[in-house]
């Protein structure tokens, strides 16, 4: 006998943050020091909204993308590992933050790696663009305010102010692709079990029936 475990990815994007952040450190925040900080820390909350934003899709079917991809953590690690090393090298030779590199390097190999449909290729890329660009680095830059200070509880305290239920026009979608995602979870919630056995009669009627025989074998017990 076995029993099989797995990890579910979290749903929402106030939920997906949350988790990224609870497997940050304060030591991930503190990892590059100086004049630089400022835009580690800008750069790793844009990956971090990326790397949810690019999950939320699946929820949506083939509107988000064509082909469901399992985005894990060991990506976003390998490309905060990356950026890290990045800001590292750019700063030890007074020079700006390689944006077409970041982009390549996580769009295209990190992440990349899994997509194998051209169009999702396409669309990751345009994440990439909206993301992982100079301009989150701007004051007028409105998407996601960057919490000021560099406390990890900060940020804590700023993803639990995010709204529980976000709109999918956060992953470019359309609001009507939440009816079409709402729909379909109605009808995987009301549709029995396959693992059901086949009765002819409804789902309830064959849970009452399942519950009488349990009570009787218990007061026959008694």
């Amino acid at each position: 006998m076995s029993i099989k475990v797995t990890n579910e990815a979290f749903a929402g994007i106030r939920a997906v943050l949350n988790g990224t952040y609870a497997w940050l450190t304060q030591d991930n925040l503190d990892a590059i020091s100086g004049t630089s900080n400022a835009t580690w820390r800008t750069m790793l909350l844009a990956l971090s909204f990326m790397h949810t934003v690019v999950q939320e899709p699946r929820k949506f079917g083939a509107l988000g993308f064509n082909i469901p991809y399992e985005f894990s953590q060991a990506d976003l690690s390998a490309s905060i590992q990356f950026i890290q090393n990045h800001i590292t090298v750019v700063d030890s030779k007074k020079r700006p933050v390689d944006w077409p590199t970041v982009n390549y390097m996580v769009c295209a190999e990190q992440y990349g790696g899994k997509i194998t449909d051209g169009f999702d290729q396409h669309l990751f890329n345009t994440y990439g663009q909206a993301w992982l660009a100079s301009r989150v680095m701007e004051n007028g830059f409105e998407f996601f305010k960057v919490p000021s200070g560099q406390d990890i509880e900060v940020y804590h305290q700023y993803i639990y102010g995010l709204p529980l239920v976000e709109n999918p026009e956060i992953s470019g979608l359309h609001t009507n692709a939440d009816l079409v995602y709402c729909t379909q979870l109605t009808s995987n919630v009301l549709t029995p079990n396959r693992l059901q056995p086949p009765f002819s009669e409804p789902l309830t009627l064959y849970s009452l029936s399942c519950a009488r025989r349990r009570l009787r074998s218990i007061s026959v017990r008694g």
